[in-house]
């Protein structure tokens, strides 16, 4: 069985059994049996309100602990944006392709989800505010940031104090962690953000996965970022993952949707940013192109991909040759 059908079957069942319990807690007595009413709830997983030091408001911060013994150096960490929507997905990937058995543990990686209160799946207006570069104008010096929460918002670079100056040190605080083995993920907006962190301060993290990135943000003003980025001594590893289908779709489409398909670019904006930062200096960035899926359904097989590819990083190479696309 292929790995990438294996992981949607996996992934269908435990959406599956969340249905059947959600309806589950709806119901009283039947047949003599009375249901419960308590939340499912993820296992080894807890969940806080954690505030930016500015005192703006606050982010919902979600940890799941990996089972079995804390590694000698702590656990690797990985921290994903649009933790409301995500924070499940990542924690099903780790928790059911990582493992060899019942009785394995799995991969000892700590995952944390950052999002938002009061949130079911996302935050638009705060996530554009949060993963989106403050622009300056040139004629008025305005911040110009489409679907942001205010034009004074400080964008993408408040967020990462955020992260580094608040969120890590409370995770450090709480759990090992191994410093030498941090990651940061983010999906479409999410992937933006990331690419920012790399190319601002690419010693935040030790590894990079950006998928679908939306570089076509503000005239693709990021991608001269990239252009002009230049590795250091510190050199994180990155990959870059995208869907076929975000650019040219399987099936016919209205032809304004087809006309911003095209002009968002995705699979060529993606592979174009991967080929600059491999000339960059950088000596590990990967590609890849994930056959039959689209903006939405690529966070499927790139879990996966990112789940095996951090598993490089804790043990000896896996071969890849299963993963979907090229």
């Amino acid at each position: 069985m292929r790995w990438a059908t294996y992981f949607k079957r996996c992934m269908l069942l435990a959406l599956a059994g969340s249905l059947i319990a959600c309806t589950a807690s709806h119901q009283r007595a039947q047949d003599g049996v009375t249901m419960s009413d308590s939340a499912v709830k993820l296992k080894q997983s807890v969940q806080w309100l954690m505030s930016p030091q500015d005192g703006s408001a606050p982010f919902l911060i979600q940890v799941s602990q990996p089972s079995g013994p804390v590694p000698e150096q702590g656990y690797a960490v990985l921290y994903v944006l649009d933790g409301n929507a995500r924070f499940p997905l990542m924690v099903a990937a780790r928790d059911t392709l990582m493992r060899k058995g019942p009785e394995d543990p799995g991969l000892p990686l700590l995952i944390v989800g950052v999002g938002y209160p009061e949130t079911d799946d996302f935050n638009f207006e705060r996530r554009a505010a949060d993963y989106l570069p403050a622009m300056e104008s040139a004629d008025t010096g305005t911040s110009l940031m489409p679907g942001a929460v205010s034009e004074s918002s400080q964008g993408a670079a408040r967020f990462l104090t955020f992260i580094q100056s608040t969120l890590k040190p409370a995770i450090e605080q709480q759990y090992p962690v191994n410093h030498a083995q941090e990651t940061l993920f983010g999906h479409s907006y999410g992937g933006l953000f990331t690419l920012y962190t790399l190319l601002n301060q690419p010693d935040s993290f030790d590894h990079y996965m950006a998928l679908s990135p939306s570089l076509w943000w503000h005239q693709g003003v990021l991608k001269q970022d990239i252009e002009a980025f230049q590795a250091d001594r510190f050199k994180p590893d990155v990959f870059i993952g995208v869907g076929a289908l975000e650019q040219m779709p399987h099936q016919e489409v209205d032809a304004v949707r087809a006309a911003r398909m095209a002009d968002y670019a995705m699979v060529d904006n993606a592979r174009w940013a991967a080929q600059q930062l491999q000339q960059s200096g950088l000596t590990s960035v990967q590609f890849r192109r994930y056959a039959g899926a689209s903006h939405g359904s690529v966070l499927w097989p790139g879990a996966q991909s990112l789940m095996l590819w951090l598993q490089s990083f804790d043990a000896p190479p896996l071969t890849d040759t299963h993963l979907s696309g090229r």
